[in-house]
């Protein structure tokens, strides 16, 4: 004869039940959060490679570039010095290219763009010509002996650190690591899908690109909050915060999407999850309530 199990048997498989229950739910709990930090953090991070791609891109770094390098290179100085003397050095000369002495980049110019220009066409053709070919070759088309050294500490230094960045190969970069960054977030966010269930997805689904996009956005808010109160008469550096204000204005407007988008999931998923739970509640009411016979 088979001995049934005592009540103290069942009570301690209850308990043994309910233990692991909670550590399975403890573990989910914990590899969710997981998931949820890493889905934020790579959307921060993509957002960042993607707007690096995006300043870097050729028509808006070409753009920057003429920007900066007119600034470096008060070119439109040098041409109102110099530019008769070019042109009666081109005339004289049998030479079909001319290049600007006193120009930092080695810039070749027809002898006849030289003699049909005037000065702001010429400046035109160098800063074109100039901005092409350090988004090709970075600064080193600016030294050409290589032995050019200059602090980052100095305007100078910040000028050229910031235009350094503009180059075919950071876009090369950046596209580089916003695809893998963008493969992290996707593979992240199907992983959590698969982890949750019903309007819950949506609203933590939300709340990670939220976080994820809120840093970015606070930073970049905070440089152009300082940007905008760095005041000072020097063109100069005038010249430099209007760059990097331009070059601002791209993470701002990426992140604070990024960021609404983020909120109005989350705020969809929380509202319909009440609304569902709600429904949901009435109509399990309305099933379990007893009918009555008022015959």
């Amino acid at each position: 004869m088979q001995r049934r199990p005592s009540r103290e048997t069942f009570a301690d498989e209850s308990v043994r039940t309910r233990i692991q229950d909670r550590v399975s739910a403890e573990t989910g709990r914990g590899s969710r959060t997981l998931v949820t930090g890493v889905l934020a953090f790579s959307t921060f991070l993509l957002l960042a490679a993607l707007s690096l791609y995006q300043v870097t891109a050729p028509q808006r770094a070409t753009s920057l570039l003429r920007q900066g390098i007119a600034s470096a290179t008060e070119v439109d100085l040098l041409l109102a010095q110099e530019g008769d003397t070019i042109r009666r050095f081109a005339e004289s000369s049998k030479q079909p290219v001319i290049a600007v002495p006193g120009y930092p980049v080695t810039i070749a110019l027809t002898r006849d763009e030289v003699l049909r220009s005037n000065n702001d066409q010429l400046a035109n053709l160098l800063l074109d010509r100039s901005a092409a070919l350090v988004y090709e070759d970075g600064l080193k088309a600016f030294d050409v002996t290589g032995s050019q050294s200059v602090s980052v500490f100095s305007a100078q230094g910040l000028l050229d650190l910031l235009v350094g960045r503009l180059s075919q190969s950071t876009h090369d970069h950046a596209r580089t690591a916003s695809l893998v960054f963008a493969a992290i977030a996707a593979l992240s966010a199907i992983t959590l899908s698969f982890q949750l269930q019903g309007f819950l997805r949506m609203r933590i689904l939300g709340q990670a690109v939220l976080i994820g996009a809120i840093p970015g956005l606070l930073f970049s808010l905070g440089a152009t909050f300082i940007l905008d109160r760095l005041g000072s008469n020097d063109p100069f550096v005038s010249d430099i915060r209007s760059l990097v204000r331009s070059a601002v204005d791209v993470p701002t407007r990426n992140y604070a999407v990024v960021a609404i988008g983020g909120t109005i999931v989350m705020a969809c998923g929380f509202v319909l999850g009440q609304v569902s739970n709600r429904f949901g509640a009435t109509s399990a009411g309305s099933v379990d309530r007893p009918e009555v016979d008022y015959d």
